[in-house]
């Protein structure tokens, strides 16, 4: 299982996390670092919950920042992935 490619669409679990945080910061008044750890454990759950190894899911992660970086695309904008929030050709909403 070592160094195993996923399929697995980031988008469905980057907007877990981000939905917990948001929710956490706003409306419990938490801040960014507790509400990330806690996010970050939802995630985790939903990974997990499709069958999904959480370190080949977090390698698959890296592999796409990586790329950004590459590209010279803004990191942060990984939450936006499959929203077709940015449809100029780096980000189309998954079908």
């Amino acid at each position: 299982r070592e160094g195993a490619t996923i399929t697995a669409d980031p988008a469905k679990y980057l907007n877990i996390h981000e939905q917990v945080e948001h929710a956490l910061m706003k409306e419990g008044g938490m801040s960014y670092e507790g509400a990330h750890e806690l996010a970050t454990g939802e995630e985790r759950k939903a990974v997990e919950a499709d069958g999904i190894d959480w370190n080949d899911y977090q390698k698959q992660i890296l592999g796409i920042a990586k790329t950004f970086r590459e590209k010279k695309l803004p990191c942060d904008a990984l939450i936006y992935l499959g929203t077709g929030f940015c449809p100029s050709g780096w980000n189309t909403p998954r079908r």
